[in-house]
């Protein structure tokens, strides 16, 4: 009778999360603006993490017909001060 608990329990409660997948997902941040290491610019929206390392998920417009599009970048820096003319 005991078993048939413990068995019926097994069932139906969910399985334990996977450690692993507890540290992967997506966070979203106040977006900023900053610029690639080829001095892009592009807008800071969020910050994913593969288990192992962070990244940024940016927005990017492709020079030739202006479309946004998402990407994911390692290293992002703030864009410089403008200087007033």
């Amino acid at each position: 009778m005991l078993e048939d608990i413990f068995r019926v329990l097994e069932e139906r409660l969910p399985q334990p999360a996977d450690p692993d997948e507890l540290t992967r997902g997506m966070i979203a941040i106040a977006p900023f603006d900053a610029e690639d290491i080829d001095d892009k610019p592009l807008k800071v929206v969020g910050v994913v993490s593969n288990g192992v390392m962070l990244d940024f998920i940016v927005m990017k417009t492709d020079k030739d017909d202006g479309s946004i599009f998402p990407s994911i970048e390692g290293n992002v820096w703030p864009l410089k001060p403008r200087q007033a003319a």
